[in-house]
């Protein structure tokens, strides 16, 4: 803990310079609040607080004294080095700041070294640990911290501070002295279940000293574990835990129990459901509390040899009788791996139960068959893991089963068993429903990574579009902006995405229905939020081509010869506009930013160091020149077909259409009358040198050149930043919620 709260210290200095006026702002905003409060409601709130501070200090030295000093003395420590460590967090959090230094203000920093100081000396002295002392202090730090808000107009960066110093200095000073652990050792474990008519032969922990897992014999020879709950393991595993349950459904994580006396109450229960129901499992000895702050399970081991390869059919068939037998008794395992399967010549069961949850429903249960199915198919083959599942388990839906046939039916093994067994689980599919059939699998997860990417992807983008609207004065701009002509950029950015997706229509060789490959390319254009335009436009239509059943080869010549086409009628359009206002190129001084240079140079260095490494050339010849070989003979079968060339050309030209005419239409929007083939030649080549940073969208990049580029031909910049503001807002953030409905849309049904 103490290292813990030295990160999220470490974590809240190092950015405090950019993040210096937003907190500002927020206690600003809180002091607003406060200053409404009646004055004799503060004066109350002060003084209570501070007497409730020194009864309570005073009060639990003096209880404390009197059974053992050592607490009384790591309090004070802790209190002291509270204070040094809070000083030493708000120095540097001062220094990171800089020039825009706040100003120190007496009474916030008095009340706040008050604060640390009494919660390191709770955290030091262990008060908090003890019942009666726990909700005493809770209250007294709410009160310290509140008060310090609101009446000595403490900042919210202090504050934190403060805390991440006394539990830093608290917890640190506890293990430095080695504080008293309230978690009863072996002898006193042995004393323990010897008055309570157990006699132990031999009894060490498992995992080293400290474990919450103690393992043994009795003095008849009979093996036995003592698993312990105490506030030494009260968050042991807790993030885990409350990971688990927030991402996967209940079915899967089992009923997650954030504190281990629950589970070890949950244990207890499965361990007595399945002696009840026959099977071969730790069977309750004890349930009982050690002392007050310690709570003991006692259970036998259960007889039998681990399974290990080969496993025989009458093995297999035992085990899955063994699972029908313990989810009839309503208890779902949950981790049916090897190590946790017993069997001999008679029968077989379960050596633990330690991930197993009471009141099991359907869907855990056929995950349980579906894990029992992958771990027996490891050590045996897939046919001896099907025969046995329909022998001893016998009246399971094989459908249903297939369902939750994929790898996130083994989260609770781990990420990589869960790659490892990826293979198997579509074998065993197959087998169940036919190779090639389809199946509708059960999700698992209350949402994907791809859905916080989305997330992700879209605060990115609002943070984004807040720096470049705070630039301009937006309010005058929409002033005087005319709703017609932003319509009609909007309806130009429409055809764009009709345009795109013909574009991609005319190299495939297979039919495709129009809506929905312009809904793609919608989806493509929120995709690229995240990443590179490109790389998101060429991502998403991979992937929807591939749903729609075109083969690898014909999905990457599709991509490749539309960005080739577009690319293509690009620089012959601007070309032809060059010559038909005879300025040629000159007046277009497009000149790239010294950081698109330095990107594209350092993406060229590291391309150039890897091809002179020999490994990285032989995987990349591994890995692009079967990918070539396939793409080559299709790239060359599309253009020999004359007519889907001139269908790429014509929408390839519709598609620069639709964005000259939303670039023309939002600087005339913003009053501003530039002469058309001009203007279309700076969209195009801003466009184009924009696009190449490596930024979602060609954000900056692209904004940077159009603006550059109006000012060639003599667009005022009180003109010019406004357009482009709003060019891009009709064209890319606008599109931004459709595309997540489009992708999400199109997630459901399959397309994406």
């Amino acid at each position: 803990m103490a290292g813990v709260a030295a990160l999220v210290a470490a974590g809240l200095i190092v950015p405090a310079a950019a993040s210096y006026r937003g907190t500002v702002h927020v206690d600003v905003q809180v002091w607003s609040w406060a200053s409404h409060l009646p004055r004799w409601i503060a004066l109350t709130a002060v003084s209570g607080a501070g007497l409730a501070c020194f009864l309570v200090v005073g009060a639990a030295t003096f209880s404390l004294g009197r059974h053992d000093r050592r607490y009384v003395t790591t309090g004070l420590l802790g209190a002291a080095g509270g204070v040094v460590m809070y000083a030493g967090f708000l120095a540097g959090w001062r220094a990171s700041v800089g020039a825009e230094r706040p100003r120190a203000h007496t009474g916030a920093f008095a009340a706040l070294v008050v604060d640390a100081l009494f919660l390191s000396f709770a955290i030091g002295s262990e008060i908090i640990r003890r019942g009666r002392w726990r909700r005493r202090c809770a209250v007294v730090v709410t009160l310290l911290f509140v008060i310090s808000v609101f009446e000595r107009n403490a900042r919210l960066i202090p504050l934190l501070l403060a805390v991440c110093g006394a539990c830093c200095a608290g917890f640190g000073i506890r293990y430095l002295l080695g504080a008293s652990s309230i978690r009863a050792d072996p002898v006193t474990l042995k004393a323990w279940l010897a008055s309570r008519g157990l006699a132990v032969g031999h009894l060490q922990p498992v995992g080293g000293p400290g474990s919450d897992l103690l393992a043994g014999t009795l003095a008849d020879g009979t093996g036995f574990e003592v698993r312990l709950a105490d506030g030494d393991s009260r968050l042991s595993g807790a993030v885990g835990r409350a990971w688990s349950l927030l991402r996967f459904r209940t079915q899967l994580t089992g009923r997650v129990a954030l504190s281990s006396r629950v589970r070890l109450r949950e244990l207890a229960l499965t361990c007595c459901l399945a002696e009840k129901a026959g099977v071969r499992a730790p069977v309750l000895l004890l349930l009982e509390p050690v002392e007050d702050r310690t709570m003991a399970l006692v259970t036998r081991t259960p007889e039998g040899a681990p399974v290990a390869p080969p496993v025989k059919q009458e093995t297999a068939d035992a085990l899955f009788v063994a699972l029908r037998d313990l989810h009839r008794a309503g208890v779902a395992h949950r981790r049916l791996q090897t190590g946790s399967l017993l069997a001999d010549d008679v029968s077989a069961g379960f050596s633990s139960l330690d991930a197993s949850v009471p009141a099991a429903t359907e869907l855990s249960r056929r995950i349980d068959v579906a894990q029992l199915l992958t771990t027996v198919a490891g050590v045996s083959d897939p046919d001896t893991a099907l025969q046995a599942m329909r022998t001893g388990y016998a009246d399971m839906d094989e459908a249903a089963v297939a369902a939750v046939l994929q790898p996130l039916a083994l989260a609770p093994w781990g990420w990589s068993s869960m790659r490892s067994a990826a293979k198997c689980l579509d074998v065993l599919r197959g087998r169940l429903i036919g190779a090639g059939s389809p199946v509708a699998a059960v999700q698992l997860e209350r949402f994907r990574w791809r859905t916080v990417i989305s997330v992700a992807a879209m605060v990115l983008a609002a943070y984004v579009l807040v720096g470049q609207l705070s630039s301009v004065n937006l309010v005058v701009a929409l002033q005087r902006m005319s709703l017609w002509w932003f319509a009609v950029a909007v309806a130009a950015s429409a055809v764009t995405y009709l345009a795109a997706a013909s574009t991609i229509q005319a190299f495939v060789p297979r039919r495709l229905p129009l809506g929905r490959t312009a809904l793609a390319q919608l989806a493509a254009g929120f995709v690229g939020v995240a990443m590179p335009s490109t790389l998101g436009y060429v991502a998403t239509n991979a992937r929807y081509l591939t749903r729609q059943r075109v083969d690898q080869p014909a999905v990457a010549a599709a991509i490749t010869l539309s960005q080739i086409a577009n690319a293509a009628v690009t620089v012959v359009l601007v070309g032809v506009l060059a010559l038909l206002t005879g300025s040629g190129l000159s007046q277009a001084k497009l000149v790239p930013g010294a950081d698109l240079v330095l990107g594209v140079a350092s993406a060229a260095g590291l391309a150039a160091l890897l091809a002179a490494l020999p490994q990285t050339r032989v995987r990349l010849a591994r890995i692009v020149v079967p990918h070539l070989k396939n793409l080559v003979p299709r790239l060359a079968e599309a253009v020999s077909r004359p007519a889907r060339l001139a269908m790429s050309v014509v929408f390839s030209l519709l598609l620069n259409a639709g964005y000259v005419v939303a670039f023309v239409a939002s600087l005339v929007a913003l009053g501003a009358h530039p002469p058309l083939l001009p203007t279309a030649i700076v969209f195009l080549l801003g466009n184009f040198v924009g696009s190449a940073a490596p930024t979602p969208g060609g954000l900056g990049g692209v904004e940077a050149a159009l603006v550059a580029g109006l000012a060639t031909i003599g667009v005022p910049a009180d003109q010019a930043i406004p357009a482009v503001v709003v060019f891009r807002f009709a064209t890319f953030w606008l599109p931004i919620p459709l595309g997540w409905l489009a992708y999400v849309g199109l997630q459901r049904d399959g397309s994406l």
